[in-house]
Formats: structure tokens, sequence, C-alpha cells
């Protein structure tokens, strides 16, 4: 036999016995950080993750919960009254027709005749770019001074779709006005369990109220138009 294997044999024994005591010790500390590191911490993460998981399971299941309660509180009917009262106080895309029944309207109401008056409908396919709110805007004249004038943009401004007068200029017994009127396209349905169906506001309410209000007075056929 080699005397150098021997002599390493024999050394191994030596260090074995003398530091035996200390090996056990030594091999369950190294097993406990190995089972820690590799066993017991994933199951920690994993009971971790699977609470957070659960808790955002039982959010939205309340956030449904919530919006289903909301939503069969709310007839039919009302539903559609609503809809039908924004719709037309705010356009999915430029009215033509809403515009000219709330001019003529607007022109019964004020006891005034119209003169001319042309639409700027500018983009007739609105984009993403666009305005959140664009407008329409319709430069139109009224046969009259400026009381005639001022009762004419009153019940226009009373009147849906919603607009605003830009500008108005009074030359002797006819009037000029520069009115925008407001429509909004719909945003893309974007459909979230994490955000619950509120209920109206007492200022929504109000508001849907005046609405309503506006939308009986500004629905005047066309043809009992005061232009000539």
């Amino acid at each position: 036999m080699n005397p150098k294997t021997n002599i390493d044999i024999q050394t191994l024994r030596l260090l074995y016995n003398k530091y035996k005591p200390y090996l056990v010790p030594v091999c369950i500390f190294v097993s406990c950080v190995l089972l820690i590191l590799f066993v017991i911490m994933p199951q920690v993460q994993n009971f971790l993750t699977a609470q957070s998981q659960e808790a955002q399971a039982k959010a939205k299941v309340t956030t449904l919960k919530q919006s289903i309660a909301v939503l069969s509180s709310l007839s039919d009917s009302q539903v559609n009254q609503n809809f039908q009262i924004a719709t037309t106080a705010m356009p999915d895309s430029k009215d033509f027709a809403g515009v000219l029944s709330a001019i003529t309207g607007a022109a019964s109401k004020s006891n005034v005749t119209l003169g001319d008056y042309s639409f700027t409908p500018g983009n007739l396919s609105p984009g993403k770019d666009d305005l959140r709110s664009p407008t329409m805007q319709v430069t139109l004249t009224v046969n009259g001074g400026a009381q005639s004038a001022t009762s004419f943009a009153q019940a226009l401004l009373h009147s849906l779709p919603l607009s605003q007068i830009n500008n108005i200029k009074i030359n002797n017994s006819q009037t000029s006005l520069t009115v925008s009127f407001y429509y909004k396209p719909y945003p893309p349905a974007q459909a979230n369990s994490q955000t619950a169906v509120l209920p109206f506001s007492i200022a929504d309410t109000k508001l849907l109220d005046q609405l309503s209000l506006w939308l009986g007075q500004s629905q005047v056929p066309v043809g009992s138009s005061s232009a000539r």
C-alpha cells in the first residue's frame, strides 16, 4: 500500500476523531438552513401570495355586489329616460337635426324670426386626438335688435343640445351670433371589476332634472320654425 495514501487516511481519521463532536451540530445547522431556504421560505411566500389573491377576490366580489345592488334598484324606464336626457344634452356625434330643432325652438319661444344660418361641422369623423368635448359651430342671424337677440340667446342656452354663444354682433335691426354646440363621442367600453357602479348623487339628480326641463322646452318640431 502506498505510504502517502496511508498518511492521508490516518490524517483524515485523526481529524474525524478530533472534530467528531462538532460534525453532527454542523450538519444539523446546514440542514436547517437548507430547509428554511428551499422549503419553508417558498411555502411562506406561497401562503402570502394566496392571502393577497384571496383579499383581491373578496374585494372584487364586494364591488360586484355593490354594483348589482345599485343596478337592481334602477328601473329600465328610468335608465332609458336618463340615457335619452344625457345623450340629447351631449350627443355622441354632430347632431344636425337636434341643433336645428334647438335653434328653431328658441326662435319660436322668443318670438323672433331667423335669417340665414350656416354650419361649420369640422371633422366629420372625430378621432382619438379630438377634444374630450368637441363642438360644432353655427353662425346665424336674428331679425331684431338687442332685446330680441337677448331673448333668443336665453332661450337657446336653455335648450338641448348644450351650447355656448361665442360672439354676438348687433347691426341695426339684425343680430349675428356664433354658437358652439357640444357633443361627446362615447369612450371605449372598459369593464373594470374593481370599480363599483355608484348611484346618482344629489347634484347628479338635480342636473338631470334641469336637463329634463330643458329637453321638454327644446322639443319643438322643425316645421314650426319662425325662420324666414
